[in-house]
């Protein structure tokens, strides 16, 4: 004979057996777990997609000392040399990207030995740069970098002659600060001129075609916009 149950306890049966069926499985207090996880994730933020990243500007100021190394078309043998050692001052603005690479513009003005010829001889130079900077995440930046451009040489800032020139450099920056670099740099100068007269010797100079070569040492601050 088969018990039968009272209805009360079927019905308090039945009432735990929905309850049961209602819980989610594996539901032990995974809110709470849940909540943690958000307040912990508060403070971490994942970072920035270097392809997300604006380029900066960067401003540069840099000194040079000059070392000739071939000067044959403006320095014909048997005659004085217009093309000495010296000294200069420089200025770069450039446009930087987060993969290394920079656009820029430069001047440079060099203030060199001429042997009496002139009373200074000035070479100045505006160009247009490209450079490629390594190792963007440390302190320490070496970089490589060309440049082509277009030059006035002359007695103390006058015109004597045009010429185009190219250069090729090599140099590392410092950061000092967030924004402030330390700039050390050697750019070799590659450039021809027009022919011309010395006026003071009577000497025509670069009627030949050749190059002029000079190594320069330079050294200044570069000013990074901070992204």
């Amino acid at each position: 004979m088969t018990p039968r149950l009272s209805t009360p306890f079927a019905t308090l049966v039945l009432l735990v057996s929905a309850s049961a069926a209602a819980q989610p499985p594996g539901d032990t207090g995974s809110g709470q777990d849940a909540s943690d996880a958000d307040v912990a994730a508060e403070g971490f933020e994942l970072p920035r997609d270097p392809d997300a990243i604006d380029p900066v500007l960067a401003v540069d100021v840099h000194f040079s000392a000059v070392v000739p190394i071939a000067s044959g078309p403006l320095c014909p043998p048997g005659e004085e040399c217009v093309f000495g050692a010296g000294g200069g001052v420089g200025l770069g603005l450039e446009r930087r990207w987060p993969n290394g690479i920079a656009l820029g513009i430069g001047y440079d003005a060099w203030f060199l030995d001429s042997n009496n010829v002139y009373e200074l001889a000035v070479m100045q130079m505006l160009s247009a740069r490209l450079r490629y900077y390594f190792l963007p995440e440390s302190i320490v930046h070496p970089w490589l970098g060309v440049a082509v451009g277009a030059l006035i040489f002359g007695d103390t800032l006058q015109i004597a002659t045009l010429g185009v020139a190219g250069v090729a450099e090599v140099g590392l920056e410092w950061e000092l600060t967030e924004s402030i670099a330390l700039l050390l740099g050697i750019p070799f100068r590659f450039f021809t001129t027009s022919s011309f007269q010395t006026r003071r010797d009577r000497v025509e100079r670069a009627e030949e075609p050749g190059l002029n070569v000079a190594a320069a040492f330079q050294f200044g601050l570069a000013i990074t916009e901070t992204p």
